[in-house]
């Protein structure tokens, strides 16, 4: 249960990271028209929304696990599915970008998340 609980923990907050150091630099560009995304509009707003919150189930579902909590098993299945959709979902917007080092880590992670699943059962 440990590799689950830190990859957990450690994932959780390396989104949190990562989505604050974007929206920071407001680093998200329209892939398609070269312009910077409109702050504000409701695509980024809910798709910050569901990362945050994978991000923080991650957190929970780690903490739940490494103090032995009855729900820590189940909100770590739940809360890695989640990642895992977020870790095929998200490469997209940097394959368009041709920023390969970053779906490198999409797919190392979302390996990782695959591996702890099945380990984990």
């Amino acid at each position: 249960m440990s590799f689950a609980a830190i990859f957990s923990i450690v994932i959780g907050v390396l989104v949190i990271f990562q989505w604050r150091e974007n929206l920071n630099r407001r680093a998200l560009q329209d892939p398609n028209k070269g312009y910077k995304s409109r702050w504000g509009t409701y695509e980024l707003i809910l798709r910050s929304a569901a990362e945050f919150a994978t991000a923080l189930m991650l957190i929970l579902a780690g903490t739940g696990l490494l103090s032995e909590q009855s729900w820590g098993e189940s909100l770590y299945l739940l809360a890695t599915g989640m990642f895992i959709y977020s870790a095929i979902n998200s490469p997209g917007y940097f394959v368009q970008q041709k920023n390969w080092s970053v779906v490198a880590a999409y797919a190392i992670a979302l390996e990782l998340a695959i591996l702890g699943v099945i380990l984990f059962l």
